[in-house]
């Protein structure tokens, strides 16, 4: 059954449309895997053809160290400056008017961009921060309302931590993300035995978030004998997430087969794109191997070819299985 539902304010820049959109059907779509994307129109607003054409790229040259020495001398900061980082930007956050700020690229893994780039600008009016990210691309920009929380820079898509000045109280990254993402694995411990896994989807993010749980509440998960592992809902997809809690609860080692991919351009492309945000939020040694990973794909172009080069193996995370610890139901 088509259901059309009416957004009914003016909605004069992407990132506005965005949160109209987000805003009116989230509730009415409860499973978590309602997702929203901006994808350029063919036709401007005044029926003019949409280029695609690269928006201006405004540059600063500035060092880290000169807006270390600024940052640590000034006693006029605004909250929001300061050096912000994530897993592929480290940017120097700066005023350079009087209520306008411009996040300038220090460092990245981004080959699209350079250092001295301006990722982002802020505006401030009436108290309030108002945000131009350009994408990854350069292709475009969005609007969003940005706001900072404790030490987390929140741009509604992008997410920076302020490294300096140091502040308090600091928040994770990575949990504050997990926070804001409907489909991230959760966990939580309903008696001192009991840990209760929610999986709604199986993102590629998901295999670094169970990753980061995992680590986070060791201990807690050793002592709990008992796991509740909830997958309703849940449509699949990447299921190395999954794979990660093998050795704690599988009584036997597991075979996985394999697959073999035909490697055209088509292909490649929507690996590299499905894998992007995996890579993003990475650690530096993951980022390498998956590099190496993709070098190899490339190499590889035009033919048929299995990335772990046989038909079946037994997973790595269940390699070194030494008997069921844990009680487990699935469902």
């Amino acid at each position: 059954m088509e259901r059309i539902i009416p957004i009914k304010n003016k909605a004069d820049e992407n990132g506005q449309c965005m949160r109209g959109a987000t805003a009116t059907m989230g509730p009415v779509f409860k499973d978590g895997n309602l997702r929203f994307s901006y994808v350029a129109p063919r036709y401007n607003a005044d029926g003019s053809l949409h280029t695609g054409e690269v928006p201006p790229i405004l540059n600063f040259r500035i060092s880290e160290k000169q807006i270390r020495t600024y940052l640590g001398s000034s006693q006029l900061l605004d909250p929001i400056e300061g050096i912000y980082k994530n897993n592929e930007f480290t940017v120097g956050l700066l005023r350079s008017e009087k209520q306008f700020y411009q996040a300038t690229i220090l460092s990245t893994t981004n080959k699209t961009w350079q250092p001295q780039e301006v990722k982002f600008t802020i505006e401030k009016r009436d108290d309030k921060y108002h945000a131009v990210v350009y994408n990854e691309k350069k292709t475009d920009s969005t609007h969003s309302t940005a706001i900072l929380v404790d030490n987390i820079l929140d741009l509604e898509s992008d997410y920076f931590e302020k490294v300096f000045p140091e502040t308090e109280p600091k928040r994770n990254l990575l949990e504050y993300v997990m926070e804001k993402d409907s489909v991230a694995p959760s966990l939580e411990f309903r008696e001192p035995n009991v840990a209760v896994w929610t999986f709604s989807g199986f993102k590629p993010m998901a295999v670094f978030q169970t990753q980061y749980l995992l680590a986070k509440h060791a201990d807690q998960l050793e002592k709990a004998t008992d796991w509740i592992i909830d997958l309703r809902d849940n449509n699949g997809e990447d299921y190395e997430a999954g794979m990660q809690l093998l050795k704690y609860v599988a009584s036997n080692p597991v075979m996985k087969s394999n697959s073999a991919i035909r490697l055209n351009k088509a292909n490649l492309d929507r690996w590299y794109n499905q894998m992007k945000p995996v890579f993003i939020n990475a650690d530096e040694p993951t980022r390498h191997q998956w590099d190496s990973i993709y070098s190899v794909l490339k190499s590889k172009e035009g033919s048929f070819h299995n990335i772990r080069e046989q038909a079946q193996d037994t997973p790595p995370n269940s390699e070194t299985f030494t008997g069921s610890k844990k009680g487990c139901c699935a469902g």
